[in-house]
């Protein structure tokens, strides 16, 4: 089931990261597994529903929130783009397509930010000027899901 894909997807992580990136990473698919526990199938609910349960997750042990240069900068604006989608009914590529976008969009809106969490922090200004990681891998990982969703639609996979 997607639940299982999910929850296989954050023990590895967790696993295969150090440091807060895996522990983050494996709260992100942890949450968003629940979300859609028994469901055999995703809709844009569903997105939507996983991706919140996920930046919960995330806000809440990483203690972040949005404006300090961090995933949550990426990973918000997806989730505010599904959210739209389903409330205008919107086909899940559509929603996929905005959430991919609205993700790039927000990292990279954090050069123009300082570093408020984790190491990057005592960089403090020369922070300034770069694009987090963890909000660009969480514009890459939209992305995929997109291009993984085209492909469907197109027959590659």
């Amino acid at each position: 089931t997607p639940s299982d894909v999910l929850r296989v997807t954050a023990m590895t992580l967790m696993n295969a990261m150090g440091g807060a990136s895996g522990a983050l990473y494996g709260t992100l698919f942890l949450q968003a597994s629940a979300a859609v526990k028994g469901q055999a199938t995703l809709g844009v609910v569903d997105f939507a529903a996983m991706w919140q349960a996920g930046l919960n997750g995330v806000i809440e042990r990483g203690k972040a929130e949005l404006g300090g240069k961090t995933m949550i900068d990426a990973l918000q604006p997806a989730f505010d783009a599904l959210k739209i989608a389903n409330d205008e009914d919107q086909s899940l590529a559509d929603a996929l397509a905005a959430a991919a976008d609205a993700a790039q969009q927000g990292a990279d809106a954090t050069a123009e930010m300082v570093a408020q969490y984790g190491r990057a922090k005592f960089t403090g200004e020369r922070s300034r000027g770069q694009v987090d990681a963890g909000a660009a891998s969480m514009a890459v990982m939209f992305k995929a899901m997109w291009d993984y969703w085209r492909g469907q639609e197109d027959g590659e996979t």
